[in-house]
């Protein structure tokens, strides 16, 4: 498919100011269930039925897709967009369904994710060997570490500051 004809069928859907990071636009380096998990997460919708709601998106169709069975189309991509508070363009693109490029996207992609991310977004999907206890405590322990490292980033930016007005 041609970028122009792709570029055709899209139509602006959401035109504020995305809440969510931009995805990573060169390849996709965790599967659209996982993505599309933390969207859902991020803006409230807790379950398939939830988003199918809020959408008009049946919760199977959107779990076939959490569990990776099945990919979304661009209409339902549309639809699903300004729910989650995401670009359209941004979900077609981890979604395989069109490159940067043919969206006429030349900004540089952010680099890939660290080996420690992908293999927590891993062990958090809907593939993952973990029970759902296990994987609510692996969030509460890494929701712990990510405290303490916002209590040092705030230390050390309160060093920084009071070092700065003492320069003065």
């Amino acid at each position: 498919m041609h970028a122009v004809s792709l570029l055709s069928e899209v139509r602006p859907v959401y035109r504020g100011t995305a809440t969510v990071p931009a995805v990573n636009k060169a390849a996709a380096t965790t599967p659209f269930g996982i993505y599309l998990e933390l969207l859902m997460e991020r803006t409230g919708y807790n379950t398939p039925a939830a988003l199918a709601r809020a959408t008009g998106i049946t919760d199977t169709t959107i779990g076939r897709w959490i569990k990776g069975e099945k990919l979304p189309t661009i209409p339902n991509l549309r639809a699903v967009a300004p729910v989650l508070k995401v670009r359209l363009g941004d979900m077609m693109i981890q979604a395989g369904l069109a490159t940067a490029a043919e969206l006429g996207q030349t900004v540089a992609p952010p680099p890939p994710l660290p080996p420690v991310v992908r293999d927590i977004l891993t062990r958090l999907g809907p593939n993952s060997p973990l029970n759902e206890r296990q994987k609510q405590r692996l969030i509460r322990m890494l929701e712990e570490d990510v405290d303490l490292f916002d209590d040092l980033f705030a230390e050390v930016a309160a060093i920084r500051a009071s070092a700065q007005r003492g320069n003065r």
